[in-house]
């Protein structure tokens, strides 16, 4: 019986996981610096609670809502800090124009 060589399967398989191991490695660096610029524009991490659930609202998307009777803007991070972003309608805008700013100095899109 002759044995078939099994590396190229193996070297293919170790590329893919390398691939996938830095790729999330890329997805850790984008969000924590998506954390540190929602606490520039003013946002205050707060730990999950019955009014701030960070499991039920919308993950890492912008929400209009009331926190202790205040209108807020939440943004909801479990996988992150397990907790939800809150902040002002001011600090929502001066995210985006920090994040305009931002692009305008990299030359982005």
């Amino acid at each position: 019986m002759i044995e078939r060589n099994r590396f190229p399967t193996c070297r293919i398989a170790s590329i893919a996981i390398l691939a996938a191991v830095l790729g999330l490695g890329g997805c850790a660096v984008v969000a924590r610096q998506d954390r540190q610029a929602l606490v520039q524009a003013g946002f205050k991490p707060a730990p999950a609670s019955a009014e701030l659930d960070a499991e039920t609202l919308p993950v890492h998307t912008f929400t209009h809502g009331s926190v202790n009777g205040v209108d807020s803007v939440l943004y909801s991070d479990p996988a992150g800090c397990h907790c939800v972003y809150a902040g002002t309608e001011h600090d929502y805008q001066k995210y985006f124009d920090e994040l305009e700013s931002e692009r305008a100095h990299s030359g982005g899109p």
